[in-house]
């Protein structure tokens, strides 16, 4: 769904009379000299196309047309400037200036994904005929491993980055929320959107009014060496020429009036606003909603970035791009949403749903937009419980579609995986400067680019330096039918990941040569030796193998903390609207008073054997049972009668880094030692 909700604005004539105080002339106009040119009716320019390539699998092409006469080149802006406010300044101060980038390598890469630049392979100072995701003549004659030149703009007081090849294109003058100057530099540059028929006399209107009442040019910035800035003074902008809008997600909740209902909002991420060489970035708030501080001259393309800001982690979704834009994989995935044309950009709305299919555009943008909800859920959980919260700048990326198998249903337990890559980037240093990455590395790799039938380290190595990104998550999608993704599935799926980085980030906190990310890695890579996804893969069959590494009290642990999490954050977002899904060989369904999620902690049966579940030696629903004070429900072989743990005391017994179900056991059995026996045998029960 897609579409701008239009509020018809029609110009009023307003009966004001201005005059000089120095001349003391005086003139009554019929037009305010901040008016907007005659363009009621707000349209999108390009939504259904937009639509249309989200409705693929492929990626499009970005088209290029013919230069364009740029209106905030400084010559015109000097131009527009002395016209419009009847001056005769020598030349307006720069603001901006237009570049780009020649990165040599990831790490050159890495470096322009820290400093959040907008990016395009593509020269801006041409039309765009259709913005696509590449340009293909960025591509024609690179070397192997090149990159293309990347194009930006920057603001005046930019320093390029240390041994990044960098060019200065042009100086510009960008004014932040100044319509009347620009208005005046887009219609002598042949740029205007404005009626052609009513701008000529607003425009000398405009003149007039500023010959009466003269702008001082050192007020908003447009000498250099005067104090002022930014290019907001000498008639301003209008409100309603400074975008905002909503943007949200579909749940495909089944019921609507669960926590979040049909649709949630996009919380807490970045939107871009761009026009030629104008570009202005904000982030939603937790509502989804979104406001740019600039004014754009009746014409913006709005773009979403799934990236949330450093206040919320600098967390990011990502995308594996193959052949042309593979630089890309390096960055935030992003979403044109339209080219929006008209007098009022305001209530601008687009909702994220899934494609036909699971491999569509579409759909990715929706997983994309629904992890990085679940992201900040995750967060926030962990923070009100006094817990450590998530690592920053964590990257989710979503598989490519051809390193998938194309599942009967969206597999929400074994298919995902957290190498944390970008989080130990040292690892991939590694292999950049000496081409062997170390055993933790090796193992992490391996599971990277194992659901692509990578199962050795120099495959591994091509793959990455083919492809380069440093993963954190890896998020698996591919699914036959389409309708067993929803929202919260995807969240389940995230936040169990999510629960290795947090894990991660305690045994980073623990005193050293505990147990950490090595050790579960390690173990994760030996299953991949022996078993498939139609038996123990990717857990394991719970038989130590210290030749291979395999520590399944490791994996317990991990695992029933991170499966535990997934469906805590479940349930804390979707509640009675959480879908339904099948583990344990049984289905889960939500009703008025528990979600699926909440029911299948405390119903958990580590009795349950093969084919059923391969797995419920992982003791999925003991953090529940050492937590919750409600009476037992079934299965009847958990024995509960332990009560009154807090997740911050869990965190404490984490901390002691147990490798085993009986070492965390034990630690918490430090904590409240009045119910040692309880715990004994509500761990017994689950075959500890």
């Amino acid at each position: 769904m897609f579409g701008a909700f239009f509020q018809l604005s029609c110009k009023k004539t307003l009966e004001e009379k201005y005059s000089s105080p120095n001349s003391g002339e005086s003139q009554l106009y019929s037009r305010n000299p901040d008016a907007n040119c005659d363009l009621s009716t707000t349209i999108c320019e390009d939504c259904q196309y937009q639509e249309a390539i989200d409705d693929d699998t492929v990626y499009s092409p970005t088209i290029l047309g013919s230069p364009y006469n740029n209106p905030y080149s400084i010559a015109n802006m000097t131009a527009a400037y002395n016209y419009i406010y009847t001056s005769s300044i020598p030349q307006i101060a720069t603001t901006h200036y237009y570049v780009r980038f020649k990165p040599t390598s990831v790490a050159q890469l890495n470096v322009l994904d820290s400093l959040d630049f907008e990016l395009y392979d593509y020269p801006l100072n041409v039309n765009v005929i259709q913005d696509g995701d590449y340009w293909p003549d960025a591509y024609t004659g690179l070397g192997e491993g090149e990159y293309p030149w990347l194009y930006s703009v920057v603001e005046k007081a930019f320093i390029p980055p240390s041994g990044i090849q960098t060019e200065i294109l042009e100086s510009l003058h960008i004014p932040d929320d100044n319509i009347v100057l620009e208005d005046e530099a887009f219609y002598i540059t042949g740029n205007s959107v404005c009626d052609s028929s009513s701008y000529p006399a607003l425009r000398e209107e405009r003149k007039e009014f500023y010959r009466l009442a003269p702008i001082d040019p050192c007020d908003f910035g447009a000498l250099d060496g005067c104090s002022g800035g930014g290019g907001t003074g000498g008639g301003g902008g209008n409100p309603s020429l400074k975008p905002k809008g909503n943007i949200n997600f579909k749940t495909y909740s089944i019921n609507t009036s669960g926590r979040l209902g049909a649709s949630g909002p996009l919380k807490f991420t970045r939107v871009i606003g761009k026009r030629f060489f104008k570009i202005d970035k904000t982030y939603t708030d937790i509502n989804g909603n979104f406001q740019f501080a600039k004014s754009f001259p009746k014409k913006v393309t709005i773009v979403v970035k799934f990236r949330t800001s450093s206040t919320y982690g600098k967390h990011s979704v990502r995308e594996e791009f193959s052949s042309f834009g593979v630089w890309k994989a390096m960055f935030p995935l992003k979403k044109n949403i339209g080219t929006f044309k008209g007098n009022n950009l305001q209530n601008l709305k687009y909702e994220f749903e899934r494609g036909t299919t699971s491999i569509k555009r579409k759909t990715r943008f929706w997983i994309a937009g629904v992890s990085l909800n679940t992201t900040l859920e995750t967060n926030s959980f962990l923070a009100e419980n006094n817990m450590l919260t998530l690592p920053s700048d964590l990257r989710i990326y979503l598989n490519a579609i051809t390193n998938q198998e194309n599942l009967a249903s969206f597999d929400l337990l074994r298919r995902s995986s957290a190498p944390l890559l970008n989080q130990h980037r040292y690892w991939l240093e590694e292999i950049w400067s000496y081409g062997t990455p170390s055993v933790a590395g090796a193992a992490a790799l391996l599971i990277a680019f194992s659901s692509a039938g990578i199962l050795t380290v120099p495959l591994a190595l091509l793959a990455i330096h083919t492809f380069p990104q440093y993963p954190d998550i890896k998020l698996n999608y591919r699914t036959s039918d389409v309708n067993s993704i929803t929202a919260s599935k995807i969240s389940i799926a995230v936040a169990q990941q999510l629960g290795i980085a947090y894990l991660d980030k305690v045994a980073q906190t623990s005193p050293p040569d505990g147990i950490d990310i090595g050790d579960y890695v390690l173990s994760l890579r030996s299953c991949l030796r022996f078993f498939t996804y139609n038996d123990y893969l990717p857990f394991g069959d719970n038989i130590p193998n210290s030749f291979y590494d395999y520590k399944p009290g490791v994996v317990a642990v991990w695992q029933s903390f991170s499966q535990h999490l997934g469906h805590t954050i479940a349930d804390r977002i979707y509640g009675s609207g959480a879908s339904d899904f099948q583990l344990q060989g049984k289905q889960w369904v939500s009703d008025i008073s528990n979600s699926s999620s909440k029911k299948y902690l405390e119903e958990f049966d580590p009795q349950v054997g093969v084919p059923n579940d391969y797995f419920s030696w992982i003791p999925v629903g003991i953090i529940n049972d050492l937590m919750d004070n409600t009476p037992d429900l079934p299965p009847s072989s958990v024995i509960d009668n332990v009560s009154g743990f807090t997740y911050y005391e869990i965190q404490t017994a984490l901390f002691d880094q147990p490798g085993s179900i009986i070492d965390f056991r034990n630690s918490l059995k430090t904590i409240k030692p009045s119910q040692a026996l309880e715990i004994d045998a509500l761990f017994a029960s689950y075959g500890y």
